[in-house]
């Protein structure tokens, strides 16, 4: 954890079974530290269990916003917010080209309904599909996929159309010039909280 005049940290690296849970353990913890605001760190995470999307984002939305749809043989289901719960203080988002998947829902869900997001990174992996697992009694196993997923406004982020999510303030992580590899990235997004805690 992280924590600069009341802005809050919290990395996801990948979606595992517990991720939901543990994000909002975490999230709890902060908000008992009083935060203003709050850094995601979604760079480099290649999604995982979609489940765990809704955990990570009901906190943050009324009852009923949109977080993503699934669009299966031309039909289209909405998965939507289930708890009466929401916060505005600001959020920024880190994003890069590894960014994909489930941590694309989470990305276009904050960037299309939420008050006060700032994306900063680098352009999204743009994996706009849902694939499932198959274990075979041999041991191995291979991943097909199934269905599409779609923005909660309805665009298709796969990399064969509009390819991942653009931030609002792109950025390279690192000056390859700079011996002590400041992370550019974050912070650029602590600058940007400071001002809006001011």
């Amino acid at each position: 954890d992280i924590k600069y005049k009341n802005i809050g940290y919290l990395e996801i690296t990948s979606f595992y079974a517990n991720t939901g849970e543990q994000f909002t353990k975490k999230l709890d913890e902060l908000e008992k530290q009083n935060i203003k605001s709050l850094i995601i760190d979604l760079r480099d995470n290649p999604g995982g269990h979609l489940n765990q999307v809704d955990q990570i984002v009901e906190p943050f939305f009324k009852k009923g916003v949109v977080i993503y749809q699934v669009e299966s043989n031309k039909k289209k289901t909405k998965i939507k917010t289930t708890r009466k719960d929401s916060r505005n203080y600001p959020v920024v988002i880190l994003i890069n080209e590894n960014t994909a998947s489930a941590a694309e829902i989470v990305t276009a869900c904050f960037d299309e309904n939420y008050s006060d997001i700032t994306l900063v990174g680098r352009r999204t992996y743009g994996k706009g599909t849902i694939q499932k697992e198959v274990n075979l009694t041999s041991g191995s196993s291979y991943k097909y996929t199934t269905d599409k997923w779609l923005t909660s406004k309805g665009k298709w982020l796969d990399k064969a159309t509009s390819g991942g999510i653009v931030p609002d303030v792109e950025l390279d992580r690192y000056d390859v010039n700079d011996l002590n590899n400041t992370d550019l990235q974050l912070q650029k997004a602590v600058s940007i909280l400071n001002e809006k805690n001011s």
